[in-house]
């Protein structure tokens, strides 16, 4: 199965780095820079300039073609207002002790990827915080939109549509928190909203919507770990005739007030508060209590 064979890959890749960073004994950050996305920062030649193409009205930047390398120590930031948009060919990558950030208001595009099969469009090893938005649309075969290595912390808005046979949108063998709100529609044959390998752990509290209409679809695929915190939601609004369902492999496992759709559970009385015990309760002694009072003399 091409999942499986994937997880052993990304596995080994993330062994390897470990202990190259181990063997390194890290890298020192003294001349870390912080490069906010702009019109010189997005047309440069050089380093950290991306070399791609900017549109004024919009303050959109465009990787068509290569891959830009944010270098280690360093932080690549797309700020309110910015826009850093993939199309063809064009990647980002982010080593071990580099950085992305998507400020509010900043937000990435990943629109038809035409990377080699199986290569993603935006590579985190490093650190990849999100707090603005995220719209992949995959409609290329065997495509990916994020493939998450190392850390990558979400309290924004992510939105997949996968329309391409066997894409996906997020691969996480790292470590994958959300807080925000993810959206993902399958309508491609064989595609996966989220894969979460063996060596994966997310954590959710936020929302995460699966949508398939595609035969085979997956919304999410976890073979790791999946911590659903403070009935943190994972909506499920329908399945695919012959299809794989919206969800596969290891159960999620809930913390909270909460059931295995994210629904909230109706308390029952043992789980109510003392003091919401005591205002439902007193009326009715209050009531008795007058009911039964002797006269006075």
């Amino acid at each position: 199965m091409r999942i499986r064979a994937l997880e052993v890959f990304m596995t080994a890749v993330l062994g390897f780095l470990f202990l190259g960073s181990g063997l390194l004994g890290g890298i020192p950050f003294a001349y870390a820079t912080t490069t906010g996305l702009d019109q010189a920062t997005c047309t440069g030649t050089s380093y950290p300039a991306l070399g791609g193409s900017w549109d004024i009205p919009t303050s959109t930047c465009t990787l068509s073609a290569g891959t830009y390398t944010i270098s280690s120590g360093d932080t690549l930031e797309i700020p309110s207002g910015a826009t850093l948009s993939f199309s063809g060919s064009g990647r980002v990558t982010s080593p071990i002790g580099a950085t992305l950030e998507v400020d509010s208001g900043g937000a990435i595009t990943v629109e038809d990827p035409g990377a080699a099969p199986g290569l993603s469009v935006i590579d985190n090893e490093g650190s990849f915080t999100n707090s603005g938005t995220i719209t992949i649309e995959n409609s290329v075969m065997d495509s990916q939109g994020i493939a998450n290595i190392g850390s990558f912390t979400n309290s924004g808005t992510i939105t997949i549509e996968n329309s391409g046979t066997d894409t996906e949108g997020i691969t996480n063998v790292g470590s994958f928190t959300n807080s925000g709100t993810i959206t993902i529609e399958n309508s491609g044959s064989g595609s996966a909203g989220i894969v979460n390998f063996s060596a994966g752990i997310i954590t959710n509290s936020g929302t995460i919507t699966v949508d398939n209409s595609g035969t085979g679809s997956v919304g999410v695929a976890n073979t790791g770990t999946i911590t659903d915190l403070n009935c943190g939601v994972v909506v499920i609004i329908h399945t695919v005739s012959g299809g794989g369902g919206t969800y596969t492999g290891n159960p999620v496992e809930q913390s909270g007030s909460c059931n295995t759709t994210g629904v909230p559970e109706f308390p029952t009385v043992s789980a109510l508060s003392p003091l919401l015990l005591v205002g439902l309760l007193l009326p009715a002694l209050l009531i008795a209590s007058r009911r039964f009072r002797r006269p006075l003399p």
